[in-house]
């Protein structure tokens, strides 16, 4: 599996900044390492770059 396929695949429609102004943002995707404690929730994804948004615990 393409992770960033999968995770592009996720956040079609929630690009750049298009919940930036959104109080409770949806989570589109959970990243993490099983090696470390943090975990990535992705809100917003760009494909061409493969830069993610969102919140780390």
């Amino acid at each position: 599996m393409d992770i960033f396929q999968e995770v592009a695949k996720r956040c079609k429609g929630y690009g750049d900044r298009s919940q930036e102004s959104v109080r409770d943002p949806l989570v589109l995707a959970k990243l993490f390492d099983i090696a470390g404690s943090a975990s990535w929730y992705v809100t917003e994804y760009d494909p061409e770059n493969h830069i993610a948004f969102g919140y780390v615990e």
